[in-house]
């Protein structure tokens, strides 16, 4: 006579998430591709009237940065342009564009005449917006 149990261990319950993950990558793909077509509206249903306007509105152009060195060279997208040529390129940006902006970069320590130079550049081609760039002091 055995009167000895056996003591089986239980088995361990596992949980399979593979399915699980890929339900939720499912929907984050989903969410995502949604909320950016959320944006546009694609209603056919509507009937837009016409307007009278012949031309769509344009977004405003970039502005034209003009680095004014301290060496007294002006250079515009990387490339060193004379003041003279500086000028004729501003009077045709704001022949095409009367609300053109321009922004100036002067280095610290280049001479206020040239800076003031471009300015009336600006100012007698006819751009009134105008901006100076600074750079903003990092955080100790």
């Amino acid at each position: 006579m055995n009167f000895r149990r056996t003591v089986v261990a239980p088995t361990p319950i596992l949980f399979n998430v593979t399915a699980f993950i890929d339900i939720l990558l499912v929907l984050c793909f989903f969410f995502l591709l949604t909320w950016s077509n959320r944006s546009k509206e694609t209603d056919l249903k509507i009937a837009l009237p016409q307007s009278a306007q012949k031309k769509a509105p344009q977004a405003p152009p970039s502005p034209m940065i003009v680095n004014v060195r301290s060496s007294g060279e002006l250079s515009i997208n990387g490339r060193i342009v004379p003041f003279e040529e500086f000028k004729t390129l501003v009077g045709k940006l704001a022949a095409l564009n009367p609300d053109q902006t321009v922004v100036i970069r002067g280095d610290r320590k280049s001479q206020y005449d040239l800076v003031l130079r471009v300015l009336d550049a600006c100012n007698a081609a006819g751009i009134t917006s105008v901006g100076f760039a600074a750079s903003i002091p990092a955080n100790d």
